[in-house]
């Protein structure tokens, strides 16, 4: 990949990708995951490095790195000893608030490079701080795994997750209502 003056290669793609497209490895859903994974993290890699100092390229690698995170998430979910389903579970739900803030940020700075006025940051900062720190707690979202024929499930505390979605849509929607 040519990025500014400096050429990338990704060599890890060329090794990895055979490895895990191995049947033996991941089913079809856990390949098309990884698959998004690796495209999202390529993605967000090459515009940060672009300009490590711009903001909007900033922001946006963190949007794409929070796109990679998601699937990344759920197919160590899908996948990993169920101790630690839950732990994977919730760095999912962390990371579509990455997806929705790291939106909402890049939105503001996107197209004229002007950043969103303070008090716009600081209400935009106290939600997610609060929701980061209540998603560590064990009993905030998410209840129980369970196992069904389909997979793995989980319970969800509907409080908590009415509030979990009006967060997400607010700022992914207000994201999208700003940029226009």
């Amino acid at each position: 990949i040519y990025c500014g003056n400096h050429t990338y290669h990704f060599r890890f793609f060329s090794f990895a990708l055979p490895l895990l497209l191995a049947e033996n490895m991941f089913g079809w859903r856990e390949t098309i995951l990884l698959t998004t994974v690796m495209l999202n993290a390529a993605l967000g890699l090459f515009i940060f490095l672009s300009n490590r100092r711009n903001p909007i390229n900033i922001s946006f690698a963190a949007f794409a790195f929070g796109i990679a995170l998601w699937p990344l998430s759920l197919v160590f979910f899908r996948t990993a000893p169920l101790a630690s389903a839950l732990s994977w579970l919730r760095l999912a739900y962390l990371s579509a608030l990455m997806i929705a803030a790291s939106f909402w940020v890049f939105a503001h700075y996107f197209p004229e490079n002007k950043p969103a006025p303070k008090w716009k940051k600081f209400i935009a900062a106290i939600p997610t701080v609060a929701l980061i720190a209540a998603l560590v707690h064990p009993r905030f979202l998410v209840g129980d795994l369970f196992l069904a024929v389909s997979g793995r499930g989980s319970t969800l505390v509907l409080s908590h997750y009415l509030l979990y979605s009006g967060y997400f849509i607010f700022f992914f929607v207000g994201g999208l209502c700003v940029v226009g």
